[in-house]
């Protein structure tokens, strides 16, 4: 009775698990929709409608928001479109695997670091536009401010290259001692592999690989 009551409680757990994947793949693909269906409208010339807009603005961090509302006037088009890209970034977010190959000690690392360099590149972005629309005796300024942002942005870069060479030094030094110990057990490895193909049991823990 027991054991079939573990076997209902494992299955319920998967059960949940796989009703919550497939709500997060309907999710994931309804804002796929959503976000082309987005840029075609700006491709188009149009504009989304008012209360999606403050949606957006308001599920955003307040300072980007502040920051995105300055550019409105500027460049209307760019301004949709950043701040869509802001949105997506708590909501929605996706990276090109190929531009992000290396791994870290989690996926929740590395997914925290690469959402904090798309915030960085994204508030660039404003500011290059506010730069172009400055007056001359503004520039400065702003360009200072630019600086400050690239600077942020180096550091968040050289955060994922130091995290990536721990993990990588990590990965390694187990290897090391993996290696070690199947050296040390070289013989009953090897006796082990024997019995294996001339298909004869063997109780033994040992590993081929």
């Amino acid at each position: 009775m027991k054991h079939f009551l573990k076997l209902i409680l494992l299955l319920s757990i998967l059960s949940i698990n796989i009703f919550t994947l497939a709500q997060q793949a309907e999710y994931m693909e309804d804002q796929y929709s959503a976000n082309k269906k987005y840029y075609e409208l700006l491709d188009k010339g149009k504009e989304p409608s008012k209360s999606e807009e403050e949606k957006y603005l308001y599920e955003i961090p307040k300072d980007l928001s502040k920051e995105l509302l300055e550019i409105k006037n500027i460049k209307k088009k760019s301004y949709f479109r950043l701040l869509k890209e802001t949105w997506n970034i708590d909501h929605y977010f996706t990276y090109a695997q190929h531009e992000y190959p290396f791994k870290l000690s989690s996926s929740e690392l590395k997914s925290n670091l690469i959402k904090q360099e798309f915030r960085k590149n994204i508030e660039i972005k404003i500011l290059t536009i506010k730069y172009d629309a400055s007056k001359e005796s503004e520039k400065r300024e702003v360009r200072i401010k630019l600086k400050t942002k690239l600077n942020e942005l180096f550091e968040i870069k050289g955060t994922m290259k130091n995290e990536e060479i721990n993990f990588l030094e990590s990965k390694l030094k187990k290897l090391k001692v993996a290696l070690k110990d199947r050296q040390k057990n070289k013989n009953e490895i090897v006796e082990k592999k024997v019995k294996e193909v001339l298909h004869e049991k063997d109780e033994d823990k040992l590993k081929w690989d």
